[in-house]
């Protein structure tokens, strides 16, 4: 890569890394599924702290300069000024991969806000007609992502449920038990 410039090497540079945690997020739902829907499963549980969990699932996404994300806890509103510890006795990796899909999707999706809400969360159903996305690109996707978080959610007791979508965006609320 020495040909090209800087700014371009570190796009290429960004581009796989983005790639590369796409075939990881895949891979993750993809097991996650496989673990959700065998017999007996069991969940490693430990006390986690979900701000901690956020934050790092953030850092899993492609982010573009005009998403915002903003975080309540118990009717608390904020990023980085919420109390530090929120705990709840999860399974770490399996509450990621749930917080990862649901930041995943609400990037690729804010735009248009879930049109098939009465869908979205079943297993590997995605809204795919281009039309509908007003002639823009398809996100992608496979339809496993908010099935799956919310089959974690479940299994942990809790639940996600769309509390409103709108062209301004959409509400996800994740429910999971605390410690």
């Amino acid at each position: 890569l020495k040909s090209i410039s800087d700014v371009q090497r570190r796009r290429r540079y960004r581009n796989m890394r983005l790639a590369t945690n796409r075939l990881v997020q895949l891979t993750d739902n993809c097991l996650a599924d496989s673990r959700l829907n065998a017999e007996g499963l069991t969940l490693q549980r430990d006390k986690v702290n979900v701000l901690d969990m956020v934050r790092s699932a953030t850092e899993v996404v492609d982010r573009s300069e005009r998403h915002r994300w903003r975080l309540s806890v118990n009717g608390e509103v904020g990023q980085h000024n919420l109390r530090s510890d929120v705990p709840v006795f999860a399974d770490q990796a399996m509450l990621r991969i749930a917080l990862s899909n649901l930041l995943d999707n609400a990037v690729k999706y804010s735009e248009q806000g879930p049109a098939d809400a009465d869908i979205i969360f079943e297993r590997y159903r995605r809204h795919a007609s281009q039309e509908e996305w007003g002639g823009g690109e398809d996100p992608g996707g496979t339809g496993l992502g908010l099935y799956v978080a919310r089959q974690i959610a479940r299994a942990h007791g809790g639940d996600l449920v769309l509390a409103h979508s709108s062209v301004e965006g959409s509400c996800f609320k994740l429910f999971i038990p605390g410690v």
